[in-house]
């Protein structure tokens, strides 16, 4: 599990690490899975990312909160899932269409909430 755990956050921060270098690469990774299916998609892998996380935080590093950090992660993530679902396919287009238009330093202070994010999740897995 813990390993698991770091994978996400390997994934999460690589992410990151492209939109914090290059934010264009991702708009155009972006608009190439710009479709109302693949927000569907997204639902299924937030899903599973945020209940995984859920269950393996008691499997983290339980000093400096790590385990409560975790499980608060996965609670956000499944939360931001149903969140798209009651959005709906068309108002998610909208809202990626809108950050698509933001400049590039948006993406880049995404791009290291993502890292710190994915290296957190690392830390936490303490493998």
């Amino acid at each position: 599990m813990p390993l698991a755990v770091k994978i996400i956050g390997m994934l999460t921060g690589l992410a990151g690490l492209v939109a914090l270098v290059h934010p264009t690469l991702q708009k155009r990774l972006a608009k190439r899975f710009h479709t109302p299916n693949m927000v569907y998609c997204a639902v299924a892998i937030r899903m599973t990312v945020g209940t995984f996380l859920i269950f393996a935080a008691v499997y983290c590093r339980p000093e400096y909160y790590s385990q409560q950090v975790v499980r608060g992660l996965g609670i956000i993530t499944v939360a931001s899932a149903f969140a798209i679902m009651l959005l709906g396919g068309n108002r998610m287009m909208r809202l990626l269409d809108w950050v698509l238009r933001q400049p590039n330093a948006f993406l880049r202070c995404c791009g290291l909430a993502a890292v710190a994010i994915g290296g957190y999740l690392i830390y936490a897995s303490g493998v």
